[in-house]
Parts: C-alpha cells; structure tokens; sequence
C-alpha cells in the first residue's frame, strides 16, 4: 500500500471546517458555515463560507478561497513546506492577519447622491450597448436603470470621504478600477448603495467597486439589490446578482431580490421583511459544474427553509438546463415554471 504524501497527511489532519474555525467564528446555515473573513477587514456581513461537502472555502468578496491548507497557509504567513512539518502533530501558530483598518463609509444618503451624479456624467460606450443588444437588451432601456461604462482615472468631481470606488491619489480623487460595465445596487427604497462591475478584463467577472484601506476610500460591502419596488409585492423573487434581478423584475414584473451570491442568501431576509410578500419564488443559478451546483443546490435548500420559517409561502423557478440564469431564460424567452418547494 503506498505511503500518503505529507501534503494528503495535512489535508486529512485539517479538514477546512477545522482550519477555518480554529480562527474565525462560524455560524452554521443549513448545511454551510458563514463567518468573518480575516483576510479584507470583513467587519459586517460575513462573507466567507466554508463547504464541508467539497472541504472548501471561498470569501465572496476579496476571492480569497481554497482548502483547508490554503486557508491555514495565508492565516499563518507561512509556506506550505513550513507547515507540513506542524500540521500533523501540533496545531500551526495562528496569527491574526494584518489588513487596513476599514475606513469609515459614507452616510447612504451621501453614497446615493454621489453616485447618481456620476451616473449622470457617464454614458454607456458603443462596445458595451453593443454586448447588450447581443444578449437581448435594449441599451436604451439599460441607461433608463443607470448602467453605465465606468472607465478609471480622474474623477469628474470632488467627494467626501468614504464613498466606495473613489480614492485620494496625489491630492486629487480619482476613480478606481476595473473598467467595465458598471450597475447601481438599490435599496428597498430606490438608494443607491454601491456599484457592481462586470469587467471588461481581469480574473473576476463581477467585482464590487470598493476602495478599502486607500485614501479616501472605503468598502462597499455585499449589498442586496432591489429590483421592481413598485410593482405589486404579493409575491418576490430572490436570485442572484443585480444584472440578473433588474432583468427578471423587468420581464416578470414583480420585485426580485438580487443576492451577492446564492450563499449570501440570509442578507434577503431583512428585505422581505421590508417589502412584506406572502409568496417567495427561489430562482438561483443552474450552473453545470457539480461541485458548485452542489453548494448552489445546500443554499438554496437553506434558504427555502428559512424563508418558510419566516412565515412566507417558498417556491422554486426551474427553466431548461440550456440556461444558466434566470436571466438568460428570460432573454431567450423560454419557459420559467415556479413549483412549491418540496418542504412546504
């Protein structure tokens, strides 16, 4: 029988609910664990969740995940080789890891009045109206809700302190990056809260447009987006992403949550509460990667199960398999059936 190697040892030895939960309080929702992430001054909302089912972690807004190892790797500030030698007998030195401290953010009053004269500022270029047509989207329609190219460089216009994206550099504010094509995030009631980008380039698809630790600068946080506020609100939907809800409320005509990610589903619930339905319709990602349908599948569950327990009627929005988002059904104009969730 052949000999595990040390790095298969210190897997089996810090399997990732351990490692992460040596250092990082966890509160288990449904079959995930939510805590703090240490490594971006994650002081709010938890956004690192760890999977036991796939022995991963993943912070769902710096992009820091991996598995156990990983995680005790970047805890500790030591290599992995330096490690191997005390993972199997005695636990490795946790130290706690030194992040800018979070700079104090912007009234929300403030951050909406700012961002709106942005967005009034900015147009959407000839590429990224053309990207929208291609997906079936009417660039007109994409101005009307205030999506927008943001280009970084020299802001048009001075800010206070605290407003997420912006930052001081050389006495003068400026825009931070990535390019790309930026949606406002709404409230309940229509605020601005933050902005989220799809990129044009770079390792993240959507990235929040967040200036932590920088001069002037501050975290935008994972705000939920609130799409459709004055429709009527019997029923809502949750899925995921801001592009995704402001599409779907726009084709069904009904208020849709739009989460940071479908394991951040527990920042809808104070908003329903808000908005006040009888119905909530689920409608996260099919994605064709087991291992993240999966962990999609655990959260989802979780959160029919607390919704239900919230006092709401819980469906779930299936469509074809050919389409990944909600979105996406939509645009092709396929069916997208809602059934009762099975633990009703």
């Amino acid at each position: 029988m052949a000999t595990a190697s040390p790095v298969s040892r210190a897997r089996a030895a810090w399997p990732v609910l351990k490692a992460v939960g040596a250092s990082v309080r966890l509160k288990q929702t449904g079959r995930v664990y939510a805590g703090l992430c240490p490594f971006h001054g994650d002081a709010h909302r938890p956004s690192l969740i760890v999977f036991p089912a796939t022995d991963t972690w993943k912070c769902f807004t710096c992009g820091a995940g991996g598995d156990g190892l990983d995680f005790l790797v970047r805890q500790t500030g030591q290599p992995l080789r330096a490690l191997l030698h005390t993972t199997l007998d005695t636990a490795p030195v946790l130290r706690p890891v030194p992040v800018p401290a979070p700079s104090p953010v912007a009234a929300l009053a403030t951050r909406d009045r700012i961002y709106r004269r942005l967005i009034a500022s900015w147009d959407l270029s000839g590429a990224h109206a053309a990207q929208l047509h291609a997906r079936g989207l009417d660039p007109a329609q994409a101005r009307r809700w205030g999506w927008r190219s943001l280009v970084p460089g020299a802001a048009p216009f001075a800010v206070p302190s605290g407003v997420p994206g912006f930052y001081r550099a050389g006495g003068r504010w400026r825009l931070a990056g990535p390019g790309g094509l930026a949606l406002p995030v709404q409230d309940a009631q229509g605020r601005v809260q933050a902005l989220h980008v799809r990129a044009d380039a770079g390792p993240g698809k959507y990235v929040w447009w967040s200036t932590p630790g920088r001069p002037g600068g501050a975290s935008s946080g994972a705000p939920v987006h609130v799409a459709g506020r004055a429709a009527p609100r019997t029923t809502v939907w949750i899925t995921e992403g801001p592009l995704k809800a402001t599409v779907a409320a726009d084709r069904l005509g009904v208020p849709v949550i739009g989460v940071p990610g479908a394991t951040l589903w527990t920042h809808a619930l104070p908003v329903l509460a808000n908005l006040g339905p009888t119905t909530v319709v689920l409608a996260f990602d099919q994605d064709a990667d087991p291992t993240t349908a999966a962990a999609i599948a655990a959260a989802q569950s979780a959160c029919a199960a607390a919704v239900q327990a919230a006092g709401y009627a819980v469906r779930v929005a299936t469509w074809s398999p050919a389409f990944k988002g909600l979105d996406d059904a939509l645009l092709a104009a396929a069916t997208v059936q809602t059934e009762v969730w099975p633990g009703e």
